[in-house]
């Protein structure tokens, strides 16, 4: 089994080296990496360059022509790793020694695994541990956990992301259900979501990366209080995100029902897309929104495929 990793970086230089080091570091070395920069300007390419210098493996620099953002800098960079199994890496965390190790002897050990994520120890800039993990600062709640020990991941991800690229690797095999990624979507959300449909996801339990949380983080986390997070449900950008998750959600039930997905699967996906239909199309009067939402509490759907916050967000929300 070849291991490749897929590194993306844009204006990097400052935690890059680390992240490099912490490859460099690896029990188990990787037999490609391949970089792939997105128009950098500060010191990335050379920091790239005098690593690729030095490897013991064969790391390979592509340069794009101009700006891809981060979702197609991934997509395509993936295109181009010839490994059979594609980990996928930040350009500001730094990995455990025995990430990848660990990620082969699981892949070796259940060829049913297509797609395999682990949790992630959160720590400061200065790698400082900040004392709690990645699923605890995204809130999985108690039940979700015993879902995700049970291997059942689709009622999680219909709900939302919990799977960071940065903590993902995959069976290049299976690039060809994966891709493209629909505009809108996140890489790795598209491709968790993927996975879970075919029951192809896999999960590491352990700590396997250190996500560094910094300023410039697309995605910062820690965990939030309950009123902290009423405010968040409540803001208006919330609408914003329903809209793009509709647009993922309706490509999602198109490219499964193309793939030939399980009639009961289908039928799930398809649920959670009319609860996001109704939710997007609610009328711009609070008061004649009351009857929808209750009905669909009435469902059970919230409950389902959003959250009891979610309702009142839509209760209350300017439209």
């Amino acid at each position: 089994m070849k291991i490749g990793i897929v590194l993306c970086t844009y204006n990097g230089e400052r935690y890059l080296a680390e992240q490099l080091d912490s490859i460099f570091a690896q029990e188990r070395l990787p037999d490609e990496v391949l970089v792939q920069d997105d128009g950098s300007s500060d010191g990335t390419l050379g920091i790239l360059d005098s690593y690729a210098a030095k490897a013991p493996f064969p790391l390979n620099v592509v340069r794009n022509p101009q700006n891809l953002g981060f979702v197609r800098n991934f997509e395509l960079a993936v295109t181009r790793c010839r490994a059979d199994v594609i980990a996928m890496s930040d350009q500001d965390d730094c990995w455990r020694r025995d990430k990848l190790k660990n990620f082969e002897e699981i892949f070796r050990a259940d060829r049913r695994i297509g797609v395999l994520f682990s949790d992630a120890e959160m720590v400061d800039e200065c790698l400082a541990p900040l004392g709690y993990r990645l699923l605890q600062a995204l809130m999985v709640s108690d039940s979700d956990l015993e879902r995700i020990h049970r291997s059942d991941f689709l009622p999680v991800l219909l709900r939302r992301n919990i799977c960071p690229g940065a903590t993902m690797a995959f069976r290049a095999e299976r690039r060809s259900h994966m891709l493209p990624i629909p505009e809108g979507a996140y890489h790795d959300e598209w491709i968790a979501l993927i996975a879970a449909v075919f029951d192809e996801l896999g999960s590491c339990p352990d700590p396997l990366i250190r996500y560094r949380q910094h300023a410039a983080n697309l995605l910062p986390l820690r965990p939030e209080g309950a009123l902290e997070r009423i405010r968040k449900a409540l803001r208006p950008i919330g609408y914003k995100e329903d809209l793009r998750r509709l647009n993922v959600i309706e490509q999602l039930h198109e490219r499964v029902r193309a793939l030939g997905c399980r009639p009961e699967v289908l039928a799930e996906v398809k649920g959670k897309l009319d609860h996001v239909r109704m939710r997007t199309s609610l009328p711009s009067s609070r008061l004649h929104r009351l009857r929808p939402v209750i009905r669909e509490l009435a469902s059970g759907r919230y409950a389902k495929y959003s959250s009891w916050r979610g309702a009142v967000r839509d209760l209350v929300i300017p439209r």
